[in-house]
C-alpha cells in the first residue's frame, strides 16, 4: 500500500512538471536568441539579394553589349540613328505623339532606337516615333530605301517611356527631361536607366561639357545629362561625407556625378594614378575623371568606343560601385 502511494506521488509530480511550461525568463531567453539570429541573418540575406541584382545587371549590360557588337558588325558604327550632334539639343525633329521634339532625345533612348527600332521615316522626309514598332528592328531612315533590319536583342528591361513618370527622388517626383522613347533599365528593384555613351570617333580629349558637335571631345555630358543633372532614383545609399568638396547646402544638388566635365578643377598627377587611388577628384566623379584612362592622363578609356553605366547598389551615378561595360573599374 505504501509502495503504491509513493508511485502515485511521483506520477503526480512528473505531471505537474510537464504542465508547468516555460517561465518568463526562459521565454525572454528564447526570444532574445531568435532576435539575435534574425539580426545576424538579415544583413546576410540583404547582401545576397544585392549580389543577385548586381549579377543580373552585369548580365543585362553584357546582353546589350552583344547587341551593340552585332549592330557594329552590320553597320561598322555603334548603334543609334541620331548622330552625337543631334542628341539632347540636336537639330532634327522627331514626331513623338504628334509633337515635333528635337531637344530632349538622350543617347540612352538613341540606343534603343538603334537596337530595337521605333523610328519610322515619313514620305515628307520627317521622322516619327512609333512605340509599337519598338522591338521590330530598326529601319533605314532614307525613305527612298526603307530597308528593315532585325532587332539586335530582345525587348526586355525597358522603361515605360518618359522617365519622369517612373522615378521618385528625394521624396518628390523628379522631372527628367527626356522623351517618350524608352531606355534600357538596370535590374535593381527601383530600376534606373542604363546610361549609354558613344564616343565621337577620332576626337581629341576625354570629355566635354555640353559642347556643340564641332567642339565635342570623345564623350560629352550632353549625352546623359537628362539623368545625371537631376536627383533621380530611390534608395540612395551614399553618406553626405562622401561628397568631397561640397558645402553642406550643396549636398542635395549633387546626388549624382557625371553631370559635368571640368578638367580645370580636376588634379591630374604625374604619373597619373588610377581614378579613386590617391587622386584629388571630387566624389562622386565628374565625367572627365570617371572616363580618364588610368594610365594615360590625356586619353579616355575605351577611345572611339562606347560605355554602358548602371548606378549600382548605391543608386548614385559616378561612384565606385557603378556597374559598367566594358568592365574596367
Amino acid at each position: 500500500m505504501h509502495h503504491r502511494h509513493v508511485q502515485s506521488k511521483i506520477k503526480n509530480h512528473k505531471s505537474k512538471i510537464g504542465a508547468r511550461g516555460f517561465t518568463l525568463v526562459e521565454m525572454l531567453t528564447v526570444i532574445g536568441i531568435i532576435v539575435l539570429l534574425v539580426s545576424i541573418l538579415l544583413p546576410v540575406v540583404s547582401a545576397v539579394r544585392v549580389k543577385g541584382h548586381v549579377a543580373d545587371t552585369q548580365a543585362m549590360l553584357a546582353r546589350i553589349a552583344s547587341g551593340i557588337e552585332a549592330y557594329y558588325a552590320d553597320h561598322r558604327a555603334y548603334p543609334g540613328p541620331l548622330h552625337n550632334g543631334q542628341i539632347y539639343n540636336g537639330g532634327i525633329a522627331v514626331d513623338i505623339d504628334g509633337i515635333a521634339d528635337k531637344n530632349q532625345i538622350t543617347q540612352s533612348e538613341n540606343l534603343v532606337l538603334g537596337l530595337l527600332g521605333g523610328l519610322v521615316p515619313q514620305s515628307s522626309g520627317k521622322l516619327k516615333f512609333d512605340k509599337d514598332a519598338v522591338g521590330n528592328g530598326p529601319i533605314n531612315l532614307n525613305p527612298s530605301n526603307p530597308k528593315k533590319f532585325r532587332a539586335y536583342m530582345d525587348k526586355v528591361s525597358l522603361s515605360s517611356g518618359d522617365y519622369a513618370d517612373d522615378v521618385v527622388g528625394g521624396g518628390v517626383a523628379t522631372a527628367v527631361k527626356d522623351t517618350e522613347i524608352p531606355e534600357f533599365v538596370d535590374r535593381f528593384p527601383d530600376s534606373m536607366p542604363i546610361l549609354y555613351m558613344r564616343a565621337k570617333l577620332g576626337a581629341a580629349g576625354i570629355a566635354s561639357d555640353r559642347k556643340q558637335i564641332g567642339d565635342q571631345e570623345q564623350y560629352d555630358v550632353k549625352q546623359i545629362e537628362a539623368y545625371t543633372s537631376v536627383n533621380i532614383g530611390a534608395g540612395k545609399d551614399l553618406d553626405q561625407s562622401e561628397y568631397k568638396g561640397k558645402a553642406a547646402g550643396e549636398y542635395a544638388q549633387f546626388r549624382h556625378g557625371l553631370h559635368s566635365a571640368d578638367k580645370t578643377t580636376t588634379t591630374i598627377e604625374s604619373p597619373p594614378r588610377p581614378v579613386g587611388d590617391g587622386t584629388t577628384y571630387v566624389y562622386p566623379y565628374d565625367l572627365y575623371a570617371y572616363l580618364r584612362n588610368p594610365s594615360m592622363a590625356t586619353s579616355p578609356r575605351n577611345k572611339d568606343g562606347y560605355v554602358l553605366i548602371s548606378a549600382g547598389p548605391d543608386r548614385v551615378y559616378g561612384t565606385k560601385d557603378d556597374i559598367q561595360y566594358p568592365p574596367t573599374r
